[in-house]
């Protein structure tokens, strides 16, 4: 994710950190396909659905 040399396990807890945690509104651009939210990652990307930020 982003291009660098990124383990898929620290990716993951990456994104649960700095992405999960934004508010669900907000619009992000994946780098493939359309814009999306936050929410609405959070609800059916399948790497991500059921998933909430850590300490949550």
């Amino acid at each position: 994710m982003g291009g660098g040399r990124v383990s898929y396990s620290d990716a993951l807890r990456n994104n649960r950190e700095q992405v999960l945690t934004l508010p669900g509104e907000t619009i992000i651009c994946p780098g493939h396909g359309p814009l999306t939210t936050v929410g609405e990652q959070k609800r059916c990307n399948p790497f991500f659905a059921g998933i909430t930020a850590l300490g949550s």
